[in-house]
């Protein structure tokens, strides 16, 4: 089912009842951009650069569209499935941080609209989202105003008005005060004048001269967008005003409550504690709990413990397809091979289909689907190793706790994942170089250095590299010496 700012407030009761009777969650985000140039993930980074590098590189681009598959369980053994694609467009008129701005990568926009993405769709109907410390400063913002104006008067308002007014505003100030007046003379409770359009230094000009004249017997409102925006005035005593205030007040509360959006979605998945369940999913928790929640700490050790709060329990099932239980048999865990391979006889299947009719990779609610049947073929294999085989490790997740909060990491040839909820695995990179050489070197050059070992190179810049030896056996002290007699190549081991 598609979900867009149109038809969110009528689902979005269901949806928050799917989170909290699902058996597990999977999720999928599809970005307006994926890299940045500037901070490089390099295969010999650490976790902690690692995430500092997407932090500063990729958090300023937009989760667009999230896809959210809920599995039930059913007793049979099969799953009913509710999928969901939601498209999203920050609120420029609530956000109060970078999320307010729109980012794109053209190769990323490219790859998107060519598998069928609707930007339209994310442009004219895209869901709002406020993360809760913006719903709460601008929650605050709105009852510090409500209370100025019951503490004050229309009449005793000091408003910042010009002292000097040209001969033309000033005739503009006293034929609309004519205009009230004679409006006053005859109008009940209630009645309403509507004045012509004017610009933002009249309106200003009129609130100071019409507090001025009539006090609290009339409200001002004004109406539509843009620079030139007409006034109502409404003749009104005391209590009607202090009602009209509460009213202004009230739908105020109910556009706040629409800006938060789809924030309360993810904010009900993190209270529920159910599974998530994500295909490579680092990007897509950073950018669940950046865009959504809370803006991301700095540093990998803030980050663990904040994620693991937020979602108690990530499963990835790219970690999953490189355990022993899976690997021999699935060489190349992209989610579409991954699928092609646990969909053979090799694995018992489930029963549960996708009920939406344009099924197709790269759209996040098909590939949440896929991604959480991925995940159900595999719990279930998982359980038939065990001794004795157990049918439903759903439920049962003591099975599921070498993987619980492990989320695979791209391009580090020595670090599989990481690991939210305990120790990091410890790394032997006493293999690993980093080189600084003439700009005129080519790769030739480096490996006649490092020869007859294999290496394997990360060109840095023109003048620099990181080479890792390719097998751990060569040897390491023949190696350095054949570098050190070059005189014309820096190392640092």
């Amino acid at each position: 089912m598609e979900v867009s700012r149109s038809n969110f407030k009528e689902h979005v009761d269901t949806v928050l009842k799917d989170i909290k009777t699902c058996s597990f969650i999977s999720c999928d985000g599809e970005f307006t951009g994926i890299r940045n140039d500037n901070f490089r993930c390099m295969p010999f980074d650490t976790i902690d650069e690692r995430y500092e590098k997407l932090k500063q590189g990729n958090m300023k681009y937009l989760m667009c569209q999230v896809g959210l598959s809920f599995f039930f369980l059913e007793s049979d053994g099969s799953y009913t499935v509710k999928p969901y694609n939601f498209y999203i467009l920050p609120s420029a008129a609530a956000s109060t941080d970078d999320t307010s701005n729109f980012v794109c990568q053209t190769s990323c926009i490219n790859f998107l609209t060519s598998h069928g993405f609707d930007f339209n769709k994310v442009f004219r109907d895209g869901i709002p989202f406020l993360k809760p410390a913006e719903e709460s400063k601008a929650l605050d913002r709105l009852m510090e105003s409500h209370e100025k104006k019951q503490k004050s008067t229309f009449k005793s308002d000091k408003l910042d008005t010009p002292t000097s007014i040209k001969p033309v505003d000033e005739k503009f100030l006293q034929q609309t005060v004519l205009q009230i007046k004679e409006f006053l003379r005859t109008a009940a409770h209630g009645d309403k004048l509507n004045l012509e359009s004017t610009n933002s230094y009249r309106r200003k000009l009129l609130y100071g001269r019409l507090g001025e004249i009539f006090g609290d017997t009339v409200t001002v409102e004004v109406m539509g967008i843009g620079k030139q925006r007409p006034l109502i005035v409404t003749k009104v005593d005391a209590e009607r005003k202090k009602e009209i205030e509460l009213e202004a007040l009230n739908k105020k509360l109910r556009e706040l409550e629409d800006a938060v959006g789809f924030s309360q979605v993810v904010k009900e998945i993190s209270i529920s504690g159910k599974i998530l369940v994500g295909h490579n999913m680092l990007l897509d928790v950073m950018y669940l709990i950046s865009q959504f929640l809370a803006q991301l700490p700095n540093t990998y050790k803030e980050f663990k413990p904040m994620a693991n709060e937020i979602f108690p329990k990530l499963m990835d099932t790219k970690v999953i397809s490189s355990t022993y239980l899976f690997k021999d048999n699935i060489e190349f865990n992209s989610l579409e091979e991954m699928n092609k391979i646990l969909h053979t006889s090799l694995y018992q299947q489930i029963d549960c289909d996708y009920t939406n009719a344009d099924a197709k990779f790269h759209d996040a609610a098909y590939d949440s689907f896929v991604t959480g049947k991925c995940f159900a073929i595999m719990s279930k294999h998982i359980g038939s190793q065990a001794s004795p085989p157990v049918q439903d490790i759903i439920s049962n997740s003591s099975l599921l706790n070498p993987f619980l909060n492990k989320l695979f990491i791209n391009g580090l040839p020595d670090i599989s994942y990481m690991n939210l909820s305990g120790a990091e695995a410890k790394v032997d990179r006493d293999h690993m170089y980093h080189i600084t050489f003439p700009p005129s070197w080519q790769r030739s050059d480096i490996c006649q250095v490092f020869y007859p070992a294999d290496i394997y190179i990360k060109w840095i810049d023109t003048k620099s590299a990181m080479v890792t030896l390719q097998h751990r056996s060569d040897n390491k002290a023949a190696v350095l010496s054949g570098v050190t007699v070059t005189g014309v190549l820096s190392l640092v081991v």
